[in-house]
C-alpha cells in the first residue's frame, strides 16, 4: 500500500465472507510517528520461534546512513542484555544475532536506537516470545504405570549436575489431585510474565496480568515509555518531544533546506503556518539560541539567526501571519514550542519574520568552491550551500570576476554588468554573499565581504565572464564596415546594438580606427543569437565592455553594424539608414582627420583629381577605381573645411604619404569623391546574407537574374492567393523587373512591387491586361507581392529581374530625370540634384519644355531625407531660356553656405495658359487636389465614385507615374455646391 507523503493517520479495515455466508471485519489505525530531523528505524527479527539456547537473526532499516546503535533487551522487567554495535562502514541497513537464553523467556522486549548529532534520539522496539522458560530441564520416569499396594516402584530423575531434586508423595485424599488443580508449564509462564512492566505502573515488581500494550507511538519518547524503561539525563527523565498539539516546524521561501525564513504549524481552528517572529529584544544570545533549538529539531547540528531580508523581496501577507512572537531559548530545548513565548494577538503586524540557516553534520563541499552557469550567473559555496553572489552599486569588479575565473583554471575573467541580472523572489539559490571583492584569488583571507545582508533595494546578481584572452576580441565581418562580433575564446557572437553614434565610437576605437558610424541593421531579423543586447555606449567609453546593456545574451536581436574610419573618410548625411553595401557609403565629402587639434576637416579642393581620389579609394578598402565630383557636391559640412592641400605620387597606399601643403588663403570649396562601387573583391568577408523566412507564402530567389511567374503559368492562376517573392542580390545597387506577360483580373487580382515586404503593400497596384512599365528598386532587396480573390482568374505574368545599371562606367553620358516635381540628374553612373539657389523662371522654361511641356513654376522645397545623400551636381544655374539642355546653362559652384542638401529644385510643370493644379499643403506629394481661378486656389470639386481617376490624372501631371488609391478620399463636403460633390485627397507616387 502506498502511503502519501503527508499522512498524518492510517485507518483500514478487513472484511471476510465465509462460506456459510459469515462476515467477519476487523480494522486498526495506525498513527503518524514525529521525527524533527524526520530519522526513522525499522526493526525486524528474522530468526522464526526461537528457543533458549539459540542464536537470533535480526535486521534493521534506516532511512539515513548509520553506523553505531545500541540495544537492550528487556524481560520480566529487567534489562537481561544490552550491546552496542558498530559496523565498518555507515549503511541503511545492518543485520546482527543475538544469544537466546532463558532469562529472555517466555516474552522479550528488544530496544534499539542511535542518538543524533544534535541530540535527537532515533529508535525502534520489537517484542518476541522465547521458548524454555526452565533453565535446569528436570525429568521424572516410573519403570511401572500401574502397580498394587506394598510392591516396589523405581523412579529415574533426569536433571544437571548437582541437581537438588525434592520428591513428594500424597495420598488419594489430597485435594491437590482434584481435576484443575494440575500445575503445569503454562502456568508457570503466566504467572512469569506478570512481571512485564507497563505504563501505568510503578518502576517496582508486582504481579500482574499481561499488559498486552503495542509497541509504537507518536515519537520516540512516547515509544520508549512503552517499553517500560526511563531515560535519564543531567536535568531527569527525558520527556516526550511532543507539546499538546505537534511541534511542527518548518523552513519557507529559502530556495535551500538549511535555510529561511521560519514558520510553525498552527494547531487552532483556522490551521495555516505562521510565521516566527524576529525577536532582538531578547538580546544576541537568545537570538541564536533559538536558532540553534530550531536547527536541532530540523535534524542539523546546529545554525545561526540570518537576514529576513535575502528571502523576500517585500513582505507579504503570508511573512506577517505570525505563529509565535517574543519567542526566547535557553539553547538546551528540544523544540521551539519548549521555549518562552507569547501567543500572536493578532495575525498580522510590522515585526520582523525569523530566518534561519543551518549547518550540516558534515558539508558535502569545501567552501569557497565556484561555477558559472549557462546563464553566466556566479555561484560560490559557502557553509556547505551553493550562494549566488549580489553587488550594490559598482563593487562588481574585474578583478573579483578574474579571481573567479581562476579558480576554475582560465586565466582572465570579465564582470558582466546586465541590467537583466536585477535579483528575482523567491531565488531558486540562495544569495548569502553580497559585496564581494576580491584582489588576486578567491579565498577568505583574500576577499572582503557580507554575509546574510538585506540586499533588496537594487541589488544584482554578479555574473562573469571566463577566458584565456587578456581582453575581449572584436572583430569586423568585413573590411572597415560590416557586423561586429566579440570572441572570448569560445567562438565568435554578434553585439546586438542599434544605429548609435556612440556604440560606433567605441568599437572602432578599439580596432584601432579613429572613429566610425552606425549602419542600418534593420535587414536582419531578429532570430539572430548575440551578446549584450541593447548596447548602449556613450562615445567616451575604453571599450564596448564598459557600456551599458539591457541582458547579456539574447536569442532574438539584431547585430551592431558599423563602418570605422582611419585618417580619412567619405561624410554624407542619414549615414545611420544606410545598409552596410549601400552604394551611397562610396561617395562624399573627403574628410581628414587632423592629429593636431583632433578633429575631423573637410577636405580643401586644392590639388584634388581623380589620382587622389584613387588613393583615398584605396585606402578606405574600395579598389583602385576613384572620381573626382564637383567640390561641394554635398552641400554644407557639419565641420571646418581644412587649409591644408596634398600633394600625391599617385603609388600611396594611404594619404597619409601624400606631402601636406599649406594654403596662401583660406579654403572655401571641399573635396569631393566617388570610389568604385565593388568591396575588395573578397567576397569571404562580406557579412552573411540577411535572415529570412521562407514558408508557404514567401519563396526567396539570391540569383543576379532569372524571372518570377504565376502559379501554374502560363495556365490560370488559383483563386484566393497570396505570395511574395524576395529577390535578394547583396551586391546590387538597384533591382530592375520587366515584364514580360500580364493578365489579371482588373479591379481584383493585382500585383506589388517594393524594397521590403512592410514597405511593398503601399506600392501601386498592377493589374489588368495591359503591359505594366518596368519597375526599379533601389537596394539589393526586392519584393514581388501577388494577390488574388475568389472569382475570375487569368494566365497571371512572367517577370525577369536583373541588377540594374544605375552605377554606369564614368564615361556614360549625363541624364535628366524630372522625378516627384523634382530635377534629378545622374553624372557618372549617380543620380544627384540641382540646387535650388538663385534659380530663375528661365531655368524652370528649359526643364518644362525638356519634359514635354510649355511652361512651369518653381515650387517650395521640402526636407527629403534621401536628399541628404545626394550630392549636388548643378548650383547657381543660369539659363537664357533657349537652351536645349540644362547642361548647356552657365552653372559655377558656390560656397557651402549658399546650398544645403535639402534645398534641391522642384518645378510644376504645364502648358499655355497660368499653372492651375497643385497639392494643397507642404507635403512633397499628399494633399488635395486644388485649382487656382481668378488668382485663388480651390479645392476641386467631382464625383466621389470618380475620384481616383482624377487624382491620377493630376497625379501624372504633376511628374508621377500615378496616386496611391488606398488614400483617396474626398474631404471639406461643404466647400462643393452639388451633392455628391467632395473635395479629393491623395497621394502621388
Amino acid at each position: 500500500m502506498a502511503v502519501p507523503s503527508n499522512a498524518r493517520q492510517i485507518s483500514y479495515q478487513v472484511k471476510h465472507t465465509s462460506k456459510y455466508g459469515t462476515i467477519y471485519k476487523a480494522s486498526s489505525n495506525i498513527g503518524e510517528m514525529y521525527s524533527p530531523s524526520k530519522s526513522f528505524l525499522q526493526l525486524r527479527m528474522i530468526t522464526n520461534n526461537p528457543k533458549a539456547g539459540d542464536t537470533a537473526h535480526f535486521e534493521v532499516l534506516s532511512n539515513k546512513e548509520i553506523s553505531t546503535f545500541t540495544y537492550q533487551i528487556v524481560s520480566k522487567s529487567n534489562i537481561v542484555s544490552n550491546a552496542e554495535y558498530k559496523a565498518r562502514k555507515p549503511a541503511l541497513s545492518h543485520s546482527f544475532d543475538v544469544m537466546m537464553t532463558s532469562a529472555m523467556a517466555p516474552r522479550a522486549l528488544m530496544l534499539l536506537y542511535y542518538k543524533r548529532p544534535s541530540g535527537e534520539f532515533v529508535a525502534d522496539a520489537l517484542r518476541f516470545t522465547v521458548s524454555g522458560v526452565f533453565r535446569n530441564q528436570v525429568n521424572m520416569m516410573f519403570n511401572k504405570k500401574e502397580v498394587e499396594p506394598g510392591q516396589n516402584v523405581s523412579i529415574h530423575v533426569t536433571a544437571r549436575p548437582n541437581s537438588r531434586v525434592f520428591l513428594m508423595a500424597v495420598d488419594q485424599s489430597s485435594i491437590l489431585l482434584g481435576t484443575g488443580n494440575d500445575i503445569e508449564q503454562s502456568d508457570v509462564v503466566n504467572e512469569l510474565s506478570a512481571y512485564e512492566k507497563s505504563p501505568s505502573v510503578n518502576v517496582n515488581k508486582q504481579r500482574r496480568k499481561r499488559a498486552g500494550t503495542s509497541l509504537y507511538g507518536t515519537d520516540v519518547a512516547s515509544l520508549i515509555r512503552k517499553t517500560g524503561l526511563l531515560f535519564l539525563n543531567e536535568n531527569g527523565v527525558v520527556s516526550s518531544t511532543r507539546t499538546s498539539y505537534p511541534s511542527i516546524v518548518r523552513f519557507h521561501n529559502g530556495a535551500d533546506s538549511t535555510m529561511g525564513l521560519v514558520q510553525v504549524y498552527r494547531h487552532t481552528s483556522n490551521r495555516r503556518w505562521g510565521t516566527v517572529e524576529d525577536s532582538p529584544q531578547k538580546g544576541q544570545s537568545s537570538q541564536a539560541n533559538v536558532a540553534t533549538v530550531v536547527c536541532r529539531q530540523l535534524g542539523f547540528l546546529d545554525g545561526i539567526s540570518i537576514n529576513a531580508g535575502i528571502f523576500a523581496a517585500k513582505k507579504p501577507t503570508v511573512y506577517t501571519r505570525w505563529g509565535l512572537k517574543e519567542v526566547h531559548c535557553n539553547g538546551d530545548e528540544d523544540t521551539i514550542h519548549q521555549c518562552s513565548y507569547s501567543s500572536p494577538t493578532s495575525y498580522y503586524s510590522n515585526g520582523a519574520p525569523l530566518a534561519v540557516h543551518c549547518r550540516v553534520e558534515s558539508p558535502s563541499m569545501a567552501d569557497w568552491q565556484v561555477k558559472i552557469g549557462a546563464s553566466s550567473v556566479v555561484s560560490v559555496s559557502i557553509n556547505g550551500v551553493w550562494s549566488n553572489l549580489a553587488y550594490l552599486n559598482s563593487k562588481w569588479t574585474d578583478n573579483t570576476a578574474r579571481a573567479m575565473c581562476m579558480k576554475l583554471g582560465y586565466t582572465n575573467g570579465y564582470a558582466i554588468k546586465s541590467q537583466d541580472s536585477i535579483i528575482q523572489y523567491p531565488a531558486t539559490t540562495p544569495v548569502i554573499i553580497t559585496d564581494l571583492q576580491c584582489n588576486t584569488r578567491l579565498s577568505a583571507d583574500q576577499c572582503t565581504y557580507n554575509l546574510y545582508k538585506d540586499i533588496r533595494n537594487g541589488a544584482n546578481l554578479a555574473m562573469a565572464k571566463c577566458s584565456n584572452y587578456s581582453e575581449p576580441k572584436l572583430r569586423l565581418s568585413g573590411h572597415q564596415r560590416g557586423e561586429v562580433y566579440i570572441d572570448f575564446g569560445d567562438g565568435l557572437l554578434p553585439i546586438c546594438g542599434t544605429s548609435s553614434t556612440g556604440n560606433a565610437q567605441v568599437v572602432c576605437r578599439q580596432l584601432g580606427f579613429i572613429g566610425g558610424d552606425a549602419l542600418n541593421n534593420q535587414q536582419y531579423t531578429r532570430a539572430i543569437r548575440g551578446l549584450m543586447n541593447g548596447i548602449s555606449c556613450s562615445g567616451n567609453e575604453l571599450s564596448p565592455w564598459y557600456c551599458r546593456y539591457n541582458r547579456w545574451q539574447t536569442s532574438s536581436c539584431r547585430p551592431l553594424v558599423v563602418k570605422c574610419y582611419s585618417s580619412v573618410r567619405l561624410h554624407t548625411y542619414a549615414i545611420g539608414s544606410l545598409n552596410w553595401n549601400d552604394y551611397r557609403l562610396k561617395v562624399g565629402a573627403v574628410q581628414i582627420y587632423n592629429h593636431v587639434s583632433s578633429q575631423w576637416e573637410a577636405a580643401c579642393k586644392t590639388g584634388w583629381n581623380d589620382r587622389l581620389a584613387t588613393i583615398v579609394c584605396r585606402q578606405m578598402k574600395y579598389s583602385t577605381g576613384g572620381k573626382l565630383l564637383p567640390s561641394n557636391a554635398f552641400g554644407q559640412q557639419s565641420v571646418p573645411i581644412g587649409n591644408m592641400s596634398l600633394t600625391c605620387i599617385g603609388n600611396e597606399s594611404t594619404i597619409d604619404g601624400c606631402k601636406p601643403v599649406t594654403n596662401g588663403k583660406i579654403c572655401v570649396e571641399y573635396a569631393s569623391i566617388m570610389c568604385d562601387p565593388k568591396i575588395d573583391g573578397d567576397e569571404t568577408t562580406a557579412p552573411p546574407k540577411p535572415i529570412f523566412t521562407s514558408d508557404s507564402h514567401t519563396t526567396i530567389l539570391y540569383n543576379n537574374n532569372g524571372y518570377i511567374t504565376s502559379p501554374n503559368y502560363p495556365s490560370t492562376y488559383r483563386n484566393n492567393y497570396q505570395h511574395y517573392w524576395i529577390v535578394y542580390i547583396p551586391h546590387a545597387q538597384s533591382i530592375r523587373f520587366t515584364f514580360v506577360s500580364f493578365s489579371t483580373e482588373s479591379g481584383y487580382d493585382y500585383v506589388k512591387i517594393g524594397s521590403s515586404k512592410s514597405r511593398v503593400h503601399s506600392a501601386r497596384r498592377l493589374e489588368g491586361t495591359s503591359l505594366p512599365a518596368s519597375v526599379e528598386v533601389h537596394g539589393s532587396q526586392g519584393v514581388v507581392y501577388f494577390y488574388t480573390d475568389g472569382s475570375i482568374i487569368r494566365t497571371g505574368f512572367k517577370i525577369r529581374y536583373e541588377i540594374s545599371s544605375q552605377i554606369e562606367k564614368w564615361d556614360s553620358a549625363d541624364k535628366l530625370m524630372f522625378s516627384n516635381n523634382r530635377i534629378e540628374i545622374r553624372r557618372h553612373g549617380l543620380w544627384g540634384h540641382v540646387c535650388s539657389a538663385s534659380w530663375t523662371q528661365e531655368n524652370t522654361n528649359v526643364v518644362c519644355r525638356l519634359q514635354g511641356f510649355e511652361k512651369g513654376l518653381k515650387i517650395d522645397s521640402v526636407i527629403n531625407s534621401r536628399l541628404a545623400y545626394e550630392p549636388i551636381w548643378l548650383q547657381n544655374v543660369r539659363c537664357v531660356g533657349n537652351e536645349t539642355a540644362l547642361f548647356d546653362c552657365p552653372n559655377v559652384s558656390v560656397t557651402p553656405q549658399e546650398c544645403r542638401p535639402d534645398e534641391a529644385v522642384r518645378l510644376q510643370c504645364h502648358y499655355n495658359g497660368e499653372p492651375g493644379v497643385r497639392f494643397g499643403n507642404t507635403n512633397e506629394n499628399t494633399g488635395t487636389i486644388q485649382v487656382k481661378l481668378d488668382r485663388t486656389w480651390r479645392p476641386v470639386c467631382w464625383p466621389k465614385f470618380q475620384a481616383a481617376n482624377l487624382a491620377n490624372v493630376a497625379c501624372r501631371q504633376f511628374g508621377y507615374t500615378g496616386c496611391a488609391r488606398d488614400v483617396t478620399g474626398h474631404v471639406n463636403p461643404g466647400l462643393c455646391r452639388h451633392v455628391g460633390y467632395h473635395g479629393v485627397h491623395t497621394r502621388a507616387w
